[in-house]
């Protein structure tokens, strides 16, 4: 059986690693799941010949898929910082070639 720890046996750096990755997980990941869905629907309307409302309304329904698996990472991952890594290079990469195809929003 695993031992308890105890909250005197937890030190700062851990809880502030706790703590950013929790952050990370809720405003990294939503904004990273907005960027996206945004990329979803811009490949799905300029690749795939769907209609804008088909596109958008794609993308906000693996948005649910996406924040899930964002957490999932953000979580798995060994340090706050490689996560934070993570969700700067995933916006980074998904907003770029979303806006160099179509201006970052399906029209």
């Amino acid at each position: 059986m695993a031992k308890a720890i105890s909250s005197n046996e937890l030190t700062a750096s851990y809880r502030w690693a706790v703590a950013s990755r929790a952050i990370a997980a809720i405003f990294g990941g939503y904004v990273l799941t907005v960027i996206m869905s945004d990329f979803t629907a811009t490949i799905l309307y300029s690749f795939f010949g769907f209609s804008t409302a088909q596109a958008v309304f794609n993308g906000v329904f693996y948005s649910f898929l996406y924040y899930l698996l964002i957490a999932i990472l953000i979580f798995s991952v060994n340090t706050a910082t490689r996560a934070w890594a993570w969700i700067l290079g995933g916006c980074s990469m998904f907003g770029g070639i979303s806006y160099l195809i179509d201006g970052g929003i399906p029209s």
